[in-house]
């Protein structure tokens, strides 16, 4: 199987290194003595390049070369200056429209969605990338659907994984795919890497509403969050924002992707997920604090919102928080009887 990863300067240099890290490791684990399962290049504007943070790379092929490959691996671009970066590789477009036109399937790695969706082949097909990248895609490429809960979302010929390191488990998925899920399954055992991430919604942050030039709608977000649990109706939200109720809902919507209602929930969910972390309340407390009288339809909102259960929750991410001040405390203690 002929493996393409791109390299390309303005990039994350860990998802293109990464990468070809982990199929390499992939390939000693499972043809120790034959031929590799994967026939790894690199593939970029020139034979030798340099990442922005200084970091080089040389390649085997270019942009240049003629060859078709099975499988190509577009790695997460940096955030800053990305849609001047999707729009100054218009060499790197052509070359993945070719690969793609060819019957290569291309994986997109966090932000590396920008490039694949420039060739126009996720015209009306559904992808993920980052979630704080969200919204300048949609404005980029409005005919792409865009779903940034799943880790993966795989069209066939054409898959994506979310934002940051979550690179892992797309490629993780991808040795699922193509070697099996017991060679994936002791992969992810000898490198770390837990397999069973599914979401990317348990990490994201809640301010990425606000990103928006609307003041009356975000007056409206912030009366909603000052009176979660009440549940404020349309029309004291409409009177806050000093919009007439009846045009209030579809300028809210406009404003921030979701309805008032839908909003409502994830600030209901956001303060669950606070309150599980830093406090020592019980779960039902918890659930009757943010606003919801019913158990079960705060559970499955919150497993809608979050991929876990409030249980799961907090004993994954409450564990990392008493964990780290312990492990900053222990390097200080390290740090004091080297001096």
């Amino acid at each position: 199987m002929r493996i393409a990863v791109l390299a390309i300067p303005e990039s994350i240099p860990v998802t293109t290194i990464g990468t070809l890290d982990l199929l390499s490791f992939a390939n000693a684990m499972y043809s120790p003595a034959g031929a590799p399962v994967y026939e790894i290049k690199c593939v970029g504007r020139g034979p030798e390049l340099q990442f922005v943070g200084g970091a080089r790379i040389s390649c085997d092929h270019t942009f240049a070369d003629p060859g078709q490959y099975d499988v190509v691996l577009v790695p997460g671009l940096l955030y800053t200056g990305l849609a001047e970066t999707v729009h100054s590789y218009s060499d790197a477009i052509a070359w993945l429209r070719h690969q793609i036109e060819g019957g290569a399937t291309v994986g997109s790695m966090c932000v590396g969605a920008f490039l694949v969706a420039a060739t126009g082949y996720l015209n009306g097909k559904r992808t993920t990338l980052h979630w704080a990248y969200a919204d300048l895609f949609r404005q980029m490429y409005p005919a792409v659907q865009v779903d940034t809960d799943p880790l993966v979302v795989d069209n066939g010929s054409l898959f994506s994984g979310g934002g940051a390191t979550s690179y892992l488990n797309l490629l993780l998925y991808f040795v699922d795919r193509t070697m099996g899920r017991d060679a994936m399954l002791n992969l992810a055992q000898m490198l770390l890497i837990d397999p069973d991430k599914v979401s990317q919604s348990q990490y994201s942050i809640f301010l990425s509403y606000k990103q928006h030039g609307d003041e009356a709608v975000r007056t409206a977000q912030e009366k909603l969050e000052q009176a979660y649990q009440a549940e404020p109706s349309v029309e004291v939200l409409a009177e806050a924002a000093a919009i007439s109720p009846r045009h209030f809902v579809r300028r809210f919507k406009t404003a921030t992707g979701l309805t008032p209602t839908a909003y409502l929930q994830k600030v209901r969910i956001e303060a669950a997920r606070n309150a599980l972390i830093s406090t020592d309340s019980r779960v039902n407390e918890i659930q009757l604090a943010v606003g919801y009288d019913d158990e079960k339809t705060f559970r499955m909102m919150f497993r809608r919102h979050t991929g876990l259960s409030p249980t799961e929750y907090r004993n994954k991410f409450r564990t990392q928080a008493l964990q780290f001040p312990r492990l900053m405390a222990s390097n200080k203690l390290a740090l004091v009887s080297q001096s």
